[in-house]
This record gives structure tokens, sequence and C-alpha cells, in this order.
């Protein structure tokens, strides 16, 4: 599947904590209502986040957790699931890389329609990418 990235003119740190933000992630994902941990606590690797989009409730979990490097979100629905792997890279002290890389896989009948269903996705989804910019860009007028 696709991938995409940009630079943020913000530290790695900031932007992880912004990233990992489970209160603000539907500021960024398309579609998203309301989100959150099942425990109620912080993001780490085995956590289950609960989230309504367009009308139905779906769960995602954290399969990567590496501080301010990688988080990979699994959704599985079915016999299709879709990653979303959120990576951030230095570009210097006040700059950082952010990529997205959206996986999309089936089993059984939905292999066949996989790389349609993965194509919708990240049509979807791609949004993302730019949404968290610009909440970036914003924090950083603000300060």
């Amino acid at each position: 599947m696709p991938s995409q990235n940009t630079d943020l003119p913000i530290s790695i740190h900031l932007a992880w904590a912004m990233l990992t933000d489970v209160q603000r992630m539907r500021d960024w994902m398309p579609g998203i209502d309301e989100i959150s941990t099942e425990d109620g606590q912080p993001l780490r690797e085995g956590s289950v986040l609960t989230f309504r989009a367009r009308g139905a409730t779906h769960r995602s979990e954290v399969e990567v957790y590496k501080p301010e490097s990688m988080m990979t979100l699994v959704a599985r629905q079915g016999r299709f699931s879709a990653r979303y792997t959120y990576s951030l890279a230095p570009e210097g002290p006040d700059r950082c890389r952010y990529t997205l890389e959206v996986a999309c896989q089936g089993s059984g009948l939905m292999a066949l329609v996989a790389p349609i269903l993965g194509l919708i996705v990240w049509r979807t989804d791609r949004p993302q990418l730019e949404r968290f910019k610009a909440i970036v860009a914003r924090a950083n007028a603000e300060s």
C-alpha cells in the first residue's frame, strides 16, 4: 500500500506527544467521532482503542509502540485488517519527518478484494497526514 510523508516544524518529542494523545486523535483522523483506550490508560503496546466512526463502533490495537519513533495501529473487521504505521524521524532540533504507511490484508475470499478495499481505505484516511500537519502548525503559531 502507499505511504506518504511530510516535514513537521516541531521537535520529535512534541510531535510524538501530539500523535499519541488519544483525545486529539479525532482532530486528525477522518470520520472519528469518539475515541478512547478501553482501559483509560495512555497508549502503549497492546492498548486497545475503541472508536466511533461513520456511525459504527470499531476497535484497533496498538501492535507496535516505540516512543518518539513508531506506532502501528491494526484495525480488524472479520477477515480484513488495515495496519496504520506512524513514524517520526528527527530532522534537526526543532523539525521531524512524519510518515504514514497503510497496509491492508484479507484472508479467504477477502484476500481477493483486499487490494481494492486497501485503496478505498487509503483514499479515505490519507488526509490524516495533512490534518496532523495543520494541528502542528496551529500549535506552533499559538506558542
